[in-house]
């Protein structure tokens, strides 16, 4: 099971984050050196930017597990007792 099941374009975001982070890291080193290209700055800004609105658009919703199903159930219950009875919660 994936930490963040997604779609195609979501896994696509992943890439294009993982390469602008990469990019950013060779333009902060080229900033030390005294020798910065700032293309790779804009590049990286860029990629993240793009790579993260396509992982949050890429994102699927993980189906609800029956982990606390007896619970819902005794809450649904009481719920709808207190709606014939006319009570408030």
């Amino acid at each position: 099971m994936a930490l963040f099941p997604m779609t195609l374009s979501g896994r696509i975001g992943q890439f294009i984050l993982f390469i602008s982070v990469l990019a950013l890291v060779v333009f902060i080193a080229t900033a030390m050196a005294e020798e910065p290209y700032f293309i790779f700055c804009f590049a990286g800004l860029l990629g993240f930017a793009l790579g993260a609105l396509l992982v949050a658009r890429g994102r699927v919703q993980e189906p609800p597990s029956g982990r606390f199903r007896v619970i819902r159930r005794g809450r649904d219950k009481l719920d709808d007792r207190h709606e014939k009875e006319g009570k408030m919660r």
